[in-house]
C-alpha cells in the first residue's frame, strides 16, 4: 500500500478505461438475467448509491433492471437523506431483511446467474455477499476503487473484477466507464447520485490532489446538471449533523493534549458515523493525527448489530504509517488466524482510515466496551502511541476514565 506505483500517462489511462468499459458492456450483455442482482458494502454510503444508480442506468440500455441489496442504513445524515429523497423512490436498493421477511430473497437468488458487487471487493464488508454465494454458485463481477485486501473477491473462483484505485470513488469509476461507452446520463437523479458519491468520498481531499479521473468525472457530471439539481446538491451538502454528534466533538476538544496526536474513545454510541465526524472535527481544529473509536449498537428491523468502529486522520509525517497502524490494531481472531478489520488510504498528505469489528450483541455492552478499549489501548501502546495521548469515555454516562 505504501510503495510507490508507476505513474500512468493520460494515454495509458484512456486505454485502460476503454478496456474496462468494454469489459462492463460484455458482463451485462452476456448475462441472461432480466434483473441483475447486486450488492454493496453493508452501509449504503453516497458513493455506493451513486455507483448503483450509474450501474442501473447503464443496465437499462440493455433492457435490464437492477436489485441491489444492502444490510444497514448509512451512518451519515447526508447519505440517509439522499437515500430517502432520491434513491428509495426508484426501488433499486432494498434492505435485505425486508426481502428475507417476505421470502423474496431465495426467489431472487434462484432466478439469478450473476452477482455484481459495487463499491466493495471484500467478502467481509457485505453481510449478503457470503450469504448469497453460500446459497448458489453465481458468476461474480466486481467494480471497485478500493485496494485489494484480505479475503478479496478476486480470490473467489470464476470472479472478474474492475479495480481502479486511482478513481478515488466507485461513482467516479462508473462515470468514466459510462463516458467510455458513450452512455453518460442526462437523467438528473442519476447525475445527483453520481455527484454526491464522488463528493462524499473526496470530501477530505483537496482538489489539488484529485486524480485526473476524479477531475474529469466531476466535470462531466457538472456539465449535465440542471440549475435545480445544483441547488438541491447545495442544500443536501448543508444537511445538519445531530446535536449529540456536535457535543461529542466539543467534549473531545475539551481535553487538550500536549501532543499533536490524540486517541479518543467515545464509549457506547447509537450511530457509527459519529467517529468519522469527530475525527474530521479534531483534524480541522489543528490536531494533526487523530484516532476516534466507539462501540456502536444499531437496530435494523428485528436485528441488533454491535460493532467496534474507529476512524483515523493524519496530515503530518505519521500519515504514511496510519493505514498500517489501523491494520495492526483493529483485527479479529478466527480459527487461529488474525484477520485485519482496519485500513485506509493516503491521498496527497492526508491519510484517512476506518475500522469495523463485529461484536457479540448478547453480552453486557458496557463491559464489552471496557474490554475492547483495554485491548486496543495495549495494541496502540505496542505501536508506540504514548499513553498521555489517550482519552476515553467509560460508557453511556459520558464519564471519563484513564483506562
Amino acid at each position: 500500500m505504501l510503495g510507490k506505483k508507476k505513474c500512468k500517462t493520460s494515454e495509458d489511462k484512456i486505454m485502460t478505461t476503454h478496456h474496462y468499459a468494454q469489459q462492463l458492456r460484455k458482463w451485462i450483455a452476456s448475462t441472461p438475467d432480466k434483473t441483475l442482482l447486486a450488492i454493496t458494502h453493508d452501509r449504503k454510503c453516497c458513493d455506493a448509491m451513486g455507483a448503483v444508480m450509474g450501474f442501473a442506468y447503464y443496465a437499462k440500455q440493455f433492457g435490464k433492471d437492477v436489485t441491489c441489496i444492502f444490510a444497514r442504513p448509512h451512518s451519515q445524515p447526508m447519505s440517509e437523506r439522499l437515500y430517502a429523497e432520491v434513491i428509495a423512490p426508484n426501488g433499486i436498493m432494498v434492505l435485505g431483511e425486508e426481502l428475507e421477511e417476505k421470502g423474496e430473497l431465495e426467489k431472487i437468488i434462484a432466478q439469478s446467474t450473476t452477482l455484481f458487487a459495487l463499491d466493495t471487493s471484500s467478502m467481509q464488508n457485505s453481510t449478503y455477499l457470503p450469504t448469497i454465494l453460500g446459497k448458489k454458485q453465481l458468476k461474480l463481477y466486481c467494480i471497485d476503487h478500493h485496494e485489494a485486501g484480505f479475503e478479496d473477491i478476486a480470490k473467489y473462483p470464476g470472479s472478474d473484477i474492475i479495480r481502479v484505485e486511482e478513481a478515488q470513488s466507485a461513482s467516479c469509476l462508473i462515470t468514466n466507464l459510462l463516458r467510455a461507452n458513450n452512455a453518460l446520463p442526462n437523467d438528473q437523479e442519476t447525475l445527483i447520485a453520481l455527484y454526491m458519491g464522488m463528493y462524499q468520498d473526496t470530501i477530505m481531499i483537496p482538489p489539488a490532489h484529485y486524480s485526473s479521473l476524479t477531475t474529469d468525472a466531476f466535470a462531466m457530471v457538472e456539465a449535465r446538471l440542471l440549475q435545480e439539481s445544483r441547488q438541491y446538491i447545495t442544500n443536501l451538502k448543508s444537511t445538519p449533523y445531530p446535536a449529540q454528534w456536535q457535543q461529542y466533538a466539543k467534549d473531545a476538544l475539551f481535553y487538550p493534549t500536549k501532543n499533536d496526536s490524540i486517541v479518543v474513545g467515545l464509549g457506547i454510541i447509537d450511530n457509527p458515523g459519529v467517529v468519522a465526524y469527530v475525527a474530521d472535527k479534531l483534524l480541522a481544529h489543528g490536531i494533526s493525527t487523530t484516532i476516534v473509536m466507539g462501540l456502536a449498537e444499531e437496530r435494523v428491523g428485528t436485528k441488533v448489530y454491535r460493532d467496534l468502529v474507529a476512524s483515523g486522520r493524519s496530515n503530518d509525517s505519521f500519515a504514511s504509517q496510519l493505514p498500517t497502524l489501523f491494520g495492526t490494531v483493529f483485527y479479529i481472531e478466527s480459527n487461529g488466524r488474525i484477520i485485519s478489520k482496519g485500513g485506509g488510504k493516503i491521498t496527497g498528505t492526508l491519510a484517512s482510515c476506518a475500522a469495523n469489528i463485529p461484536l457479540n450483541p448478547n453480552i453486557d455492552v458496557k463491559q464489552q466496551w471496557l474490554t475492547e478499549v483495554n485491548k486496543r489501548k495495549q495494541e496502540l501502546l505496542d505501536c508506540n502511541i504514548p499513553n498521555e495521548c489517550m482519552t476515553f469515555y467509560n460508557g453511556k454516562d459520558n464519564g471519563k476514565t484513564t483506562i
